[in-house]
């Protein structure tokens, strides 16, 4: 599908007023979707590129259109430092990282939330961060002893919902073009209750 559209978040990111003709809707009742490919890659160089307007704000400004027609906007971000995350970013009210407990994933995380609350000091603006372990092994050590370290430690910024580790009910639903979220499986409970937890924090803001 994104393969067949013309223009997509890099028209976005380049004349924020476009974001209207770009949006798309999809099979999905009350789902629309701003479609981006490959060509993001070039997103950054045209956006330092631009000295005209802010390099940062294209997509909050974007979303200033469109945001009385929907209740929430999901945004997939990439973890990389570029100008099109930091767009994200401060576009954001919430910003979740998906964390697997292992030494890399965790460096990752570390990494990811000194660079986003960098971010935040220097734009001045306040974006609330959540850490959301993902394929967590079921009655293993890091379900035991890790999550609740973690807890005590960083208390509310972790999701009381935890992900599990079910890798082939997700590979049969990718393959099946099914969400894995309405799949009668473990990890779709999983989503569907971390989808019940956000709504019921912030649903009413």
């Amino acid at each position: 599908m994104v393969e067949n559209v013309s223009n997509d978040l890099c028209e976005v990111l380049d004349e924020p007023e476009l974001i209207q003709e770009i949006i798309i809707q999809t099979n999905l009742k009350n789902v629309s979707l701003l479609p981006a490919s490959i060509r993001l890659c070039q997103a950054d160089k045209n956006l330092s590129d631009d000295i005209t307007r802010s390099a940062v704000s294209r997509l909050e400004e974007a979303l200033e259109y469109v945001k009385n027609q929907y209740d929430f906007v999901l945004i997939d971000n990439s973890p990389a430092q570029t100008l099109v995350r930091t767009n994200t970013l401060l576009a954001s009210d919430l910003n979740i990282v998906p964390v697997k407990l292992d030494r890399k994933s965790l460096k990752g995380m570390i990494i990811s939330l000194k660079n986003t609350l960098s971010i935040m000091k220097r734009n001045k603006k306040n974006i609330d961060l959540r850490v959301l372990f993902t394929m967590v092994p079921a009655r293993g050590k890091t379900e035991r002893e890790l999550i609740p370290w973690f807890r005590s430690h960083l208390g509310n910024m972790i999701f009381k919902t935890v992900i599990p580790y079910q890798k082939k009910p997700a590979q049969d639903a990718s393959m099946l073009n099914k969400q894995v979220v309405n799949t009668n499986t473990n990890i779709g409970s999983a989503y569907r209750a971390l989808g019940e937890e956000i709504l019921k924090e912030y649903g009413g803001k």
